[in-house]
């Protein structure tokens, strides 16, 4: 076997080797002290260089995959907080690893749907309180026939005052967002029965008031694609503008027109024979822009055009005001029937669509109504 020893100047290697004819040699390398540590202090600072260098490259690594992963989880945390809090408009960028994109989508759809569903039960606070005008309109005009005396003033002040806060309630509740369409493809309802029904009980109160009520195109069934409740709110609304802002005794009518195949359209009038409205682009733009500043007494806050104007918008329609056969206000809602499950119609064309009207002469009148 090998052999290694020490010699003066150096380290001696005795290596012996098998020869033919049962004979051996021994093979002896010398390897002198200067050249046994040549390289080796190089070769141990390359060593310890590439190990630092491995070190910080993984480090850089793994930093920049933890970024990845931390930034777009910090971000999803910080929008879940913001929703908690209130900021309904937060939203998470869809980047990251594909489970961090997952909940992203996820994030950013159930936020849509928060909002959509705030919106609608805002407009539906509106809208039962809206509602609620129709009976408190029967009571202003039956605490008016009280006559005079202390207990009628203050039936009168109290019904005065409840009007007020029930406006505040649907003024605050259309400040927000307004409702998407969320009804599905197959609601709808009977106009023609809707119509009916909401005139049998506006007659009463009409014939107490010495007014003729007309209503013309309800002998056969109409189907519109909006809600039954939606409609009948649409026109108390208009109808409890006529009892509020014409004089009594004043006619009225409501006509149902229903385009057929020629026009997918249904048209609903609502007309009286009061003074008329002098500027109807400005009453439509108060219940649209919520402006309901009026004087106690003047005007309205054009709350009830407003939920009819929403209710036309919602299958692509619109409202218009005009001067109608009877001399006074003639409000024409106009629904579409092909626009079924397409939600509202988009801004731009409702702005496209008001600026038209604004291009059209306007019709001069005295304003009741709105």
């Amino acid at each position: 076997r090998a052999v290694t020893t020490a010699t003066p100047g150096g380290q001696l290697l005795l290596q012996p080797t098998a020869l033919s004819g049962s004979r051996t040699a021994v093979v002896e390398v010398y390897v002198p002290e200067a050249e046994s540590d040549r390289g080796v202090a190089a070769a141990w600072l390359t060593l310890a260089g590439v190990a630092v260098a491995l070190v910080i490259g993984s480090v850089a690594v793994a930093d920049r995959l933890g970024v990845r992963m931390v930034g777009p989880a910090r971000r999803l945390a910080g929008a879940a907080h913001a929703l908690g809090e209130g900021s309904l408009g937060v939203r998470v960028p869809e980047e990251g690893p594909a489970e961090l994109r997952q909940a992203a989508v996820a994030f950013n759809s159930m936020a849509d749907q928060v909002v959509e569903l705030l919106a609608n039960e805002r407009e539906l606070a509106a809208d039962l309180s809206h509602r609620l005008r129709t009976p408190l309109t029967v009571l202003r005009l039956n605490a008016a026939s009280l006559g005079e005396g202390p207990a009628a003033e203050q039936t009168r002040a109290a019904v005065e005052q409840l009007e007020c806060e029930v406006d505040a309630i649907i003024r605050t509740a259309r400040e927000q967002k307004p409702r998407t369409q969320a009804d599905g493809s197959g609601a709808g309802c009977d106009a023609a029965e809707v119509v009916r029904e909401r005139m049998e009980f506006w007659s009463a109160l009409a014939e107490d008031e010495g007014r003729t009520a007309r209503v013309a195109g309800v002998d056969r069934p109409v189907r519109i694609p909006v809600a039954r409740g939606d409609l009948a709110a649409a026109l108390d609304a208009l109808l409890g503008n006529v009892f509020r802002h014409t004089p009594v005794g004043t006619p009225f009518a409501v006509d149902l027109h229903d385009g057929g195949e020629d026009t997918h359209s249904v048209i609903v009038l609502v007309s009286d024979a009061g003074p008329g409205i002098a500027d109807p682009e400005a009453a439509l733009t108060r219940g649209r822009d919520g402006a309901g500043g009026a004087p106690a007494g003047v005007g309205s806050t054009g709350l009830g055009l407003d939920i009819a104007r929403r209710l036309a918008e919602s299958t692509g329609g619109d409202v218009r005001i005009g001067r109608s056969v009877l001399g006074g206000t003639e409000v024409r809602l106009w629904l579409q029937l092909r626009h079924t499950g397409e939600g509202p119609v988009p801004a731009e064309r409702r702005a496209r669509r008001r600026e038209k009207r604004r291009g059209r002469p306007a019709r001069h009148g005295v304003p009741h109504s709105s």
